[in-house]
């Protein structure tokens, strides 16, 4: 059988790894250059880069930087090439951390980003030049993906200073970063020093920067990036306008939510659940819940069905003082397919019911919760015994033995609801002795519920005599209104 390796030298290895790596063919990539070290061919940077360049289009990280570290061993100096090349793969697998790193190390090998060391493989100057904007721009990207926005910023003055022209694409990474952390003033300032660099923003560049306002509820800044954007005739799209949707997420900026809505309408952009969401809970927030439930109703009409997290804000949107829409949204809820309510509807639904007190639905709920596989939480007990406090106290003690027969994990918040709606004082005292012995931390809000329970009766001589059999909670509390 003929040697494959017959014809083989340095050159056409290099070729052949190089070619390997375009189609992704990285364990034959390795195999060449194990071949080269075998044949003690005098090996080089070359075809080293070459390898590195085929892991890193393969996303093979932890051989990348193996086999950048191993170069040392072979006695061969890593270059700027080779660096970008184990920066990228770490980029492509989000390993931040070991990308900022290995970018550091790279003084250590006396490798700077403003060196141009031309080489075989790449033989063109400006492709040399290339890589080192590589090397840099995957950085930022790393902590773009990191949220680490003051190292990009760092990378960025670190490009100018070494005379290294960064693209727009480093600075929208740099933007994206602030935005992923918050940082809408930085975001703002990058984006308006494009310019000073002779570069253009992208509808990237203005994406970006209308989220970092989102973050903070900047939505006059966001609108005014939105209309710069149209200025400079860059067609906004629904990423835009979603960002744009979240930061009106205010009280005084939910009519602007739903403006931009219908302008994204007007411009027969595709809309998606996030940016609809988004202008539903601009105006829960504010309890603005005839237009929460209009645009619920208009939804199937732009082709966004409603999900779970519609239904939830509609139902928050009308727990103030609409339990009975918050009702049929629960209905409606679980006859939708595809749809399930969740804790936190329940837990908007019974905010809606303890205003009303609304008893009946409260038992209905709790049953409805098992049924839709939704475990009920010692909040909903407790939301529930509220509804009861007053117009069927013996249901609140049976849903409190009902609790207590259950797994739920008991909480001293399921006790002020009982002991408000106890029948006499002396109940009002066993319900908190009750809490005392099965070691739950009492509160100022269960103190204040027996303290005003008692008050109303009286504290009598024949009760402060029983204060000694009861727990020293109890006892203190009934001691204070003895004083009283």
């Amino acid at each position: 059988m003929a040697d494959p390796y017959e014809f083989f030298d340095l050159r056409g290895a290099t070729w052949q790894i190089s070619k390997l790596g375009k189609k992704k063919r990285w364990k034959e990539a390795m195999s060449v250059l194990e071949e080269v070290e075998r044949r003690s061919l005098e090996l080089n940077v070359i075809p080293c880069n070459a390898v590195l360049s085929a892991l890193a289009k393969c996303s093979q990280w932890i051989r990348a930087v193996d086999a950048l570290w191993g170069m040392q061993s072979m006695a061969i100096q890593p270059d700027e090439f080779s660096f970008g090349a184990a920066i990228t793969a770490l980029e492509k697998a989000g390993r931040w951390q070991h990308a900022l790193g290995t970018w550091m190390q790279m003084n250590a090998y006396q490798v700077q980003p403003n060196l141009i060391h031309c080489n075989a493989a790449l033989s063109a100057p400006s492709i040399s030049l290339r890589a080192d904007v590589i090397t840099c721009s995957a950085l930022i990207s790393a902590c773009e993906k990191g949220g680490c926005w003051e190292q990009s910023l760092e990378l960025l003055t670190r490009m100018g200073r070494e005379q290294l022209e960064a693209d727009v694409i480093c600075f929208n990474g740099a933007i994206s970063a602030c935005e992923k952390c918050g940082q809408w003033e930085q975001a703002l300032r990058i984006l308006g020093s494009l310019p000073d660099y002779g570069l253009h923003p992208t509808k990237n560049s203005f994406n970006a920067a209308i989220r970092a306002c989102g973050w903070d509820g900047q939505w006059q800044n966001a609108l005014l990036l939105l209309g710069d954007m149209e200025d400079k005739v860059l067609t906004p799209d629904i990423i835009t306008y979603c960002a744009a949707i979240c930061s009106c997420d205010r009280e005084e900026a939910w009519e602007m939510a739903m403006l931009l809505l219908s302008q994204a309408q007007y411009r027969h952009l595709r809309l998606d659940d996030v940016a609809v969401d988004a202008a539903l809970h601009a105006a829960a927030e504010v309890a603005q819940w005839e237009a929460a439930l209009l645009l619920l109703a208009n939804m199937e009409a732009i082709a966004v069905p409603p999900g779970q997290i519609s239904f939830n804000t509609c139902i928050e949107a009308c727990a103030e003082d609409q339990w009975e829409r918050s009702l049929h949204l629960l209905s409606q809820m679980r006859s939708t397919p595809r749809v399930r309510p969740d804790q936190i509807t329940y837990t908007s639904f019974f905010n809606a019911l303890v205003l009303r007190e609304q008893w009946k639905e409260a038992l209905q709920a709790l049953d409805d919760m098992q049924e839709d596989a939704v475990p009920p939480t010692a909040r909903d007990y407790a939301a529930a015994m509220s509804c009861c406090r007053r117009s069927a106290p013996e249901v609140a003690k049976a849903l409190l033995q009902r609790m207590l027969n259950s797994s739920v994990e008991l909480h001293s918040f399921a006790y002020p609801a009982l002991i408000a709606a106890a029948r006499s004082a002396h109940e009002a005292i066993e319900l908190a002795s009750d809490l005392f012995s099965r070691r739950l931390e009492p509160d100022i809000v269960i103190e204040t519920a027996l303290l005003a329970r008692c008050a109303r009766d009286g504290i009598n001589k024949e009760v402060v005599r029983r204060e000694a059999t009861l727990g020293g909670f109890a006892a203190q509390l009934l001691r204070g209104l003895h004083r009283t």
